[in-house]
C-alpha cells in the first residue's frame, strides 16, 4: 500500500483529463430538465477540483495509478448524482490538506522545504473562514493538528499552533464574528459563550451512524475497499507510517466536530469524503495486489 523508494510520483495530464471528464459526466447526469443553470456549473467545477486535489495528493504517495482511482472515487461516486456532497467543501478540505502534507508528511519524497505549500494550506483555510464560517475551516485546521500529536511531532506541534498562519487565521476568526455583529456579513456570528457549546453537542451514535451511512452510500460503489484499506493497513503494519496517520486523523476528525455540533452532517461528510476516497483507493491497489498473487500462486500450481 505504501512502498517506499524515491521515485517522483505524479498524476500525469491525461489522468487529470479523465477526472475532469468524469465530473463532466456526473454533473450532466444530475442536471436539471431545462438543463445545467450556473450553480450546477459551479458545482461542477467544484467537483473537478475536489477529484483532482484527491487524486493529486494520493499520486504523491501511492503512486499515478492509484491517484487516479482515488479521484475517480471522488468524481463517480454516488454522492454527486444524490447531493449528498459539497464539492467546494472537498475541494478546499482536500488541497489544504494535501498542501499541509507536502510540507509536513514524509513518504516516497522528502517534504517539501518551500514556504509556498505552508502558506497555501493557510491561505486556503482564511479564505474560507471568512467566506463560510469557522466550522469546516476550524475542523480541517484540527485534523493536521490532530496529525502531529497522534505522530507525537513536538516540535512540529509548537511551529504549528504558534505559527503566523495559525494567528491571522485567529485574527480572521475575529474578523469575521465582529464583521457579523456590525451586520455585514450574512450569517451568524461564532458562538464565543462556553454555555452554548454544551447544548450544541449530539447524541454520538446516532450521529457517526448517520455519518457512517451517508459516507459509505456517498462513495458507493467504491466504500466497501475503504473497509479492505483498514484491514490490510492494520494487518501489514501500513497505520504506523505518516501518510497514513493523515489519513486516519482526517477521517476521523470530522466526525468528532458533527458531534460536537460544530458543523452539520453533510459538511462532515463532505471533508472526509477525500479521505475515505484515498482508502477506497488503497483497498483497490491491496485487492488487486491479493488477486494477481492468486492466479500466479494457481498457475504454479
Amino acid at each position: 500500500m505504501l512502498a517506499g523508494g524515491d521515485v517522483p510520483l505524479r498524476l500525469p495530464w491525461p489522468a487529470v483529463a479523465v477526472l475532469g471528464g468524469a465530473a463532466l459526466a456526473v454533473g450532466l447526469a444530475a442536471r436539471t430538465p431545462h438543463g445545467p443553470d450556473p450553480p450546477a456549473l459551479v458545482d461542477m467545477l467544484g467537483a473537478w477540483l475536489a477529484a483532482w486535489a484527491t487524486a493529486a495528493l494520493a499520486a504523491r504517495w501511492l503512486g499515478g495509478g492509484l491517484g487516479l482511482a482515488a479521484g475517480l472515487a471522488m468524481s463517480l461516486g454516488a454522492g454527486g448524482l444524490l447531493g449528498l456532497l459539497d464539492p467546494w467543501i472537498c475541494a478546499s478540505a482536500a488541497a489544504a490538506i494535501g498542501l499541509f502534507a507536502r510540507a509536513r508528511v514524509p513518504g516516497r519524497l522528502a517534504c517539501d522545504p518551500r514556504r509556498i505549500a505552508r502558506a497555501g494550506a493557510f491561505a486556503i483555510l482564511g479564505i474560507w473562514l471568512v467566506a463560510r464560517g469557522p466550522g469546516e475551516p476550524a475542523t480541517v485546521w484540527l485534523v493536521c493538528l490532530a496529525y502531529l500529536l497522534v505522530g507525537q511531532d513536538t516540535r512540529g506541534l509548537g511551529r504549528f499552533a504558534l505559527s503566523a498562519g495559525t494567528i491571522l487565521l485567529a485574527v480572521a476568526l475575529a474578523a469575521r464574528w465582529w464583521a457579523c455583529q456590525r451586520g455585514w456579513l450574512g450569517g451568524d456570528a461564532p458562538a464565543l459563550d462556553p454555555s452554548t457549546w454544551l447544548a450544541a453537542v449530539r447524541d454520538p451514535a446516532d450521529t457517526l451512524a448517520l455519518l457512517g451511512r451517508r459516507l459509505a452510500v456517498a462513495l458507493f460503489p467504491w466504500s466497501p475497499l475503504a473497509i479492505v484499506a483498514i484491514v490490510a493497513g492494520v494487518r501489514q503494519g501500513h497505520h504506523a507510517a505518516p501518510f497514513w496517520r493523515l489519513v486516519g486523523c482526517w477521517a476521523i476528525v470530522p466526525a468528532g466536530a458533527a458531534v460536537l455540533g460544530w458543523i452539520d452532517a453533510r459538511s462532515a461528510v463532505s471533508l472526509a469524503a477525500p479521505a475515505w476516497a484515498v482508502l477506497a483507493a488503497a483497498g483497490h491497489g491491496a485487492a488487486s495486489a491479493q488477486t494477481r498473487r492468486a492466479l500466479r500462486f494457481g498457475a504454479v500450481r
